[in-house]
């Protein structure tokens, strides 16, 4: 599904097989935002075990770091 942008993620489970996991790339692009909020799975029992991650948004300070700054 390159090149396509969704906002919900179809996760098939692996099992319990090591060699049967695999790794997926989230990429965001966000245009006039800075700022924190919560990305989550809206399953409770997995948001529950995990897929729940505090997001925070920031520019670059041009010398490979962040600055805070303001909407």
């Amino acid at each position: 599904m390159k090149n396509v942008w969704k906002d919900t993620l179809w996760i098939k489970n692996p099992g319990t097989d090591p060699s049967a996991r695999y790794t997926i790339t989230v990429r965001t692009h966000y245009q006039r935002y800075i700022g924190e909020f919560v990305l989550h799975c809206h399953i409770l029992d997995h948001e529950d075990q995990g897929m729940m991650q505090n997001i925070r948004i920031t520019l670059p300070d041009g010398q490979g770091g962040t600055v805070s700054g303001h909407h």
